[in-house]
């Protein structure tokens, strides 16, 4: 089931029957809790941020697992202009019953500006030995020896950028429908 939840309302997405669940949002401020409450789920979750301005977004998402054996995978990216700022907290959630569950969480975040901030803070609420769980965060400018890289192959700094640009949201936007 693929579900674009951006302009939804909704702060709790109960997942109550096995099966593959996709979760799309962009530019969504607020807590979302996604509670997986039975077996064989697998929840793929995923953010996109594009800031400009002085846009300033929040989000606070939580992955629980409150029985064994599902998954979840989040994954938010973030891109930030000018002077706007994303502030992201993450947890993982994994209740003392949930054995067998597996849970990622990734944020990445593109700083296209000196003056753009980004705080993000991932986190884990892990009770049982028999879980896998990972987190990480990386934000960083674009990489200058590609941009070279790219403009030695004749394209100018707009569309060097660009295409870096595009090859980092890339694995976000090919799961919009």
């Amino acid at each position: 089931m693929y579900r674009d939840i951006t302009n939804d309302n909704q702060e709790i997405y109960k997942i109550t029957e096995p099966g593959e669940y996709v979760f799309y949002f962009e530019n969504k401020s607020g807590n979302i809790i996604f509670d997986t409450t039975c077996e064989n789920a697998d929840l793929k979750i995923y953010g996109l941020y594009q800031c400009n301005n002085l846009d300033e977004l929040t989000l606070n998402i939580t992955q629980k697992h409150s029985t064994p054996n599902s998954t979840s995978n989040v994954l938010i990216k973030s891109i930030l202009r000018d002077k706007s700022t994303f502030n992201f907290t993450g947890t993982i959630n994994i209740k003392r019953e949930a054995i067998n569950s597996i849970a990622h969480l990734t944020n990445s975040n593109l700083l296209l500006s000196e003056s753009a901030h980004v705080i993000t803070n991932p986190q884990l609420e892990v009770i049982p030995g028999e879980v896998e769980c990972t987190h990480a965060a990386t934000t960083s400018p674009l990489n200058q020896k590609q941009l070279n890289y790219l403009q030695a192959k004749g394209l100018s700094e707009n569309n060097a950028k660009q295409l870096l640009i595009d090859g980092f949201i890339n694995e976000i936007l090919k799961l919009k429908k």
